[in-house]
């Protein structure tokens, strides 16, 4: 008895443990949003402006036909003022992908702990906050202003290593709570699909893919070709009997479709506002050499804890879905940023880098899983030395994000020492 009373205490103390620095982080983000929306003294740059302007009905020469972020700022313009109101969609949004990821990391190390004779606790409980709001706050790897690498131009500080938390980009914030729950959600539909068809689960998937795509199509782009490519690849290795589940699977993503059809229509065609040719242009490196001489190193300081993760655990690819996945979207990102621009005025905006920043995220997010997993399991012997690098890279992409997320708070530029 007296064990099932300490396990509600601990319960209750690491729901209020969560809960309370959910608030702080969620008050913080909003300040963080509402200085950018109001350019507190001149500085807080951010992209937030030309979103403001299309929520109030004002032209702004440019395409947004991804409508959610919008509708819902609208929404809340009826309480308060657009900056106030839009800083407030973007933060409660931003609050629901750090709640997903909680509850995903809840049930992750509970397995874990359960799979190596451990017992939940309170100590696990609070691990699994600290990591859900590390994931939320760790950036690339960067060096202090000034120093001096062969082929390295640090005048720009992420632009061309890129961050999985880009404060700036509006969109890119308030779609990443749906990205979440569609890349989730994809990996349990994979996981059962092949046996049998649950439309409840399909509808779900289908849900959250259009819900990002009508936020901020970038996501899409690439979760879109990663899971036709597996969907073909299973319908063939099956000798086409799984056809039947495959394609009611594929009917729930026509939606998505068609949001994409409508708004390639309108962001890719004709000519952009200053009479140029708008579209999909090809060329290798074209835009991320713009902002990183060396691109192999950008992808390295990026990525230091999810490649030495991979290097090291990828045996694991076939045993564990969210990993696999999450490394197929990133390496279709990367080809997607390297291999394509959008032509016209807005060839410099980067705006096929965003997939690549999705996988980003995600590969993080699996690999500060797995060495958790990899601590549980392996903290023996001479293994004991590899866990110990994994969680000397998780803590320097974390302080390294502490860094950056403060030089953001200050007000500035996201891009520039």
């Amino acid at each position: 008895m007296r064990s099932i009373v300490d396990k509600m205490r601990h319960a209750r103390i690491g729901i209020a443990f969560f809960a309370v620095t959910l608030l702080l982080y969620s008050a913080v983000m909003l300040l963080l949003y509402y200085l950018q929306g109001i350019q507190y003294q001149d500085r807080y740059l951010s992209d937030i402006q030309a979103y403001l302007l299309e929520a109030q009905g004002i032209k702004t020469g440019f395409n947004f036909p991804y409508p959610i972020l919008f509708w819902l700022t609208r929404a809340f313009m009826t309480v308060f003022t657009p900056q106030l109101a839009m800083a407030v969609v973007t933060a409660l949004l931003n609050l629901i992908g750090v709640i997903t990821v909680k509850h995903f990391f809840d049930r992750e190390l509970r397995r874990y702990v359960k799979e190596s004779g451990r017992e939940w606790n309170f100590f696990w409980d609070f691990l699994s906050t600290v990591l859900a709001f590390v994931l939320f706050t760790l950036a690339m790897l960067v060096f202090p202003a000034g120093t001096k690498l062969p082929g390295v131009d640090y005048q720009f500080r992420c632009l061309g290593t890129f961050t999985p938390n880009a404060y700036w980009n509006t969109t890119y914030m308030a779609t990443r709570p749906f990205a979440i729950l569609c890349f989730l959600q994809g990996v349990r539909v994979l996981e059962g699909y092949e046996r049998s068809y649950e439309w409840k689960q399909c509808f779900f998937l289908g849900l959250w893919l259009l819900l990002t795509t009508m936020t901020k199509p970038s996501f899409t782009f690439v979760f879109v070709p990663v899971y036709g490519i597996i969907l073909l690849y299973r319908l063939i290795k099956n000798k086409f009997k799984i056809i039947k589940n495959t394609f009611y699977l594929g009917l729930w993503f026509l939606p998505t479709g068609a949001a994409l059809l409508y708004q390639y229509a309108s962001v890719f065609t004709g000519m952009d506002g200053k009479g140029e040719e708008r579209g999909i242009g090809f060329a290798f490196g074209k835009v991320w050499n713009l902002y990183s001489p060396n691109i192999l190193l950008s992808i390295v300081l990026g990525l230091a804890l999810p490649l030495f993760v991979l290097c090291v655990n990828y045996r694991k690819l076939k045993q564990d879905g969210y990993f696999r996945f999450a490394w197929q979207l990133l390496a279709v990102g990367a080809v997607t940023f390297l291999s394509l621009y959008e032509k016209g005025t807005r060839w410099m905006d980067m705006n096929f880098s965003w997939g690549y920043v999705h996988g980003m995220f995600f590969v993080q997010m699996v690999s500060i899983l797995l060495v958790v997993k990899n601590t549980l399991q392996d903290f023996k012997g001479k293994k004991k030395i590899v866990v110990c690098v994994e969680w000397g890279l998780l803590l320097l992409h974390w302080i390294c994000g502490m860094d950056y997320f403060l030089y953001i708070m200050k007000g500035y530029n996201f891009g520039l020492f």
